[in-house]
This record gives structure tokens, C-alpha cells and sequence, in this order.
């Protein structure tokens, strides 16, 4: 009788432990086996800077391979030896861009287009990064890192 709950013990604690380490690096191993944003394109036509402000405009296509998720955040920093400085975005230019500032539209599964998009402060020393947050199932949300602009 007490060697039965000890077993049950230490399989509830089995249980739990698996739980919390699928729920520490699940998102981390489902970003990188089922991204949501890959292979963004800039569109070489459409890129101006004003070297002044280091404003950008950007312009281009990304594959979106996931259908059912839906952008929760999207952020962009540039990235100098290690060091990540953020960027502020505006997409209000973008086509599937919300009337709301704060909505953020998904797009459907594929190859699809963005932008315009304008990136303020960049300074053109470093990697320009995109980071975004999808809602694609109820256990976590899915973070997917895109290099936008290398400077390799």
C-alpha cells in the first residue's frame, strides 16, 4: 500500500517535470521545426534611405507556412556585435495593415507581399532583425527571428 503511493508519487513528479521542460523549450523547438514567417525578401526596387533620419522604407515578399496562426507582436532591432538596438516600425502603409495601430492583420499561408514598411533610426552598422509572436495553438506562443537585412 505504501510502496503503491509512492509510485504514484514519483509518477505524478515524472509527469510534472516532462510538462514544464515541454512548456520551457517548446516554443523554442517548434520555431525552429515549424516556423510561421521564413525567407523574407526585400525588394531591391522598392528599399530607399534617407541616410539624414536613417529612415528606411522597405518593400518585399516572406513565406508565411502556417495559416492558423496569428500575429500576436512584431518587433525589429538592429543587431551590432551582440548588441540589439530597437527599431520603431510603422506600418500603417502596408496593405493588410488595421485602421487600429495596435490590431495586427494576418495573411494567409504562402508567398505574400509587404510593405511599405518604415523603419526609423537605423543606422546601417548592423544585421536589421524581425521578431514575431504567433498565436497558434493554446499552450504557448511561437516566436520566429528573421534576419530582414544582412550585413554578411
Amino acid at each position: 500500500m505504501i510502496a503503491k503511493r509512492y509510485i504514484d508519487i514519483a509518477l505524478f513528479m515524472v509527469a510534472l517535470l516532462f510538462a514544464s521542460t515541454l512548456m520551457i523549450v517548446g516554443p523554442s523547438i517548434e520555431s525552429k521545426l515549424l516556423p510561421v514567417v521564413e525567407d523574407m525578401v526585400v525588394d531591391d526596387n522598392n528599399f530607399s534611405k534617407d541616410y539624414i533620419t536613417g529612415r528606411i522604407k522597405i518593400q518585399g515578399t516572406f513565406y508565411k507556412g502556417r495559416d492558423e496562426c496569428l500575429p500576436v507582436e512584431v518587433s525589429f532591432w538592429e543587431e551590432i556585435r551582440g548588441i540589439k538596438l530597437p527599431l520603431i516600425v510603422d506600418f500603417s502603409q502596408d496593405t493588410f495593415s488595421s485602421s487600429d495601430p495596435e490590431v495586427l492583420n494576418s495573411r494567409p499561408d504562402g508567398v505574400v507581399q509587404y510593405g511599405p514598411w518604415v523603419i526609423d533610426n537605423y543606422l546601417d552598422k548592423g544585421d536589421l532583425v524581425m521578431n514575431t509572436l504567433h498565436s497558434c495553438h493554446i499552450l504557448w506562443h511561437t516566436p520566429t527571428e528573421v534576419i530582414v537585412l544582412s550585413k554578411d
